[in-house]
């Protein structure tokens, strides 16, 4: 059983379809369905019954479902915890930015790769209509831009200027920061 299969199983279970669940995990529609038929397989269990449009899960299922929601649950804490007790970040992130904003963000990045040395940042020059589809498709984890309508589907920090903005996908930890490195 991979954690992975366990993700899908449980996005699938709170949006009612496979493709809602691809999309929210930035992955296509059969990669998903074939997660879900492994951990069947490997279960040797039904996991989900068709009630029209949607798929609701089994009573075995279900008891799958309160599990896999708890493990998910601890490995995010203990991720944290972790992350906490070193107070040191690592990893990659990809951003979108336009060039023509390279004289606000270039000494923002310079700030941040002195806070986080070990944090790998790629820039992706793209313009910042294209900002939320990279995002959407998992691309890039952020993007800077002028972004003057409201993208209901993306959370939006303002940086300078109300137009000026930094976008990430709900529930993505720049949302729930309350200091800012720009």
């Amino acid at each position: 059983m991979e954690l992975r299969h366990l993700k899908s199983l449980c996005l699938i279970a709170r949006h009612g379809t496979v493709k809602e669940a691809a999309k929210r995990s930035f992955l296509t529609s059969s990669a998903v369905s074939l997660q879900i038929k492994m951990l069947e397989r490997e279960l040797g269990i039904k996991l989900f019954e068709h009630a029209g449009r949607k798929l609701v899960l089994t009573p075995k299922g279900e008891s799958l479902y309160e599990d896999a929601q708890r493990i998910l649950e601890s490995i995010r804490e203990a991720i944290e915890r972790t992350i906490a007790k070193t107070g040191e970040f690592n990893g990659r992130i990809s951003m979108v930015a336009p060039a023509c904003l390279r004289n606000f963000y270039l000494p923002a990045i310079a700030r941040f790769r002195a806070a986080y040395p070990s944090i790998r940042l790629t820039i992706l020059a793209r313009s910042h209509e294209d900002a939320p589809s990279s995002l959407n498709s998992g691309e890039a984890d952020l993007a800077m831009g002028l972004f003057d309508q409201l993208l209901p589907d993306l959370e939006q920090i303002p940086l300078v200027a109300p137009t000026l903005r930094v976008i990430v996908p709900h529930g993505h930890p720049l949302a729930r920061k309350n200091e800012t490195f720009w």
